[in-house]
């Protein structure tokens, strides 16, 4: 799927949050599930990177995976960024 496609459902998403607040009273029950979802994905997102990790393991992972897995891990990393972008 395109990343276009993964920004579109975070909005979609977004929406959704915000019309169903509408129509529930208590919106810091929605600020929390809403909140909760853009936190996993931006550690979906950084673990999927390498953030969290020093620069040693960093470069030793690079030398382990091959050209396609790293292509593979930086995909799911933009992906889940596009979804989180519109909370």
């Amino acid at each position: 799927m395109k990343k276009r496609t993964f920004f579109l459902a975070g909005v979609l998403l977004a929406l959704l949050f915000f019309f169903i607040g509408g129509l529930v009273k208590s919106h810091l029950i929605l600020t929390n599930i809403s909140g909760s979802i853009a936190l996993i994905c931006f550690l979906i997102s950084g673990a999927s990177t390498g953030t969290f990790i020093s620069s040693d393991r960093i470069r030793a992972n690079l030398g382990a995976e091959d050209r396609d897995e790293r292509r593979e891990r930086i995909n799911l990393a933009i992906k889940t960024t596009f979804l989180v972008l519109p909370f």
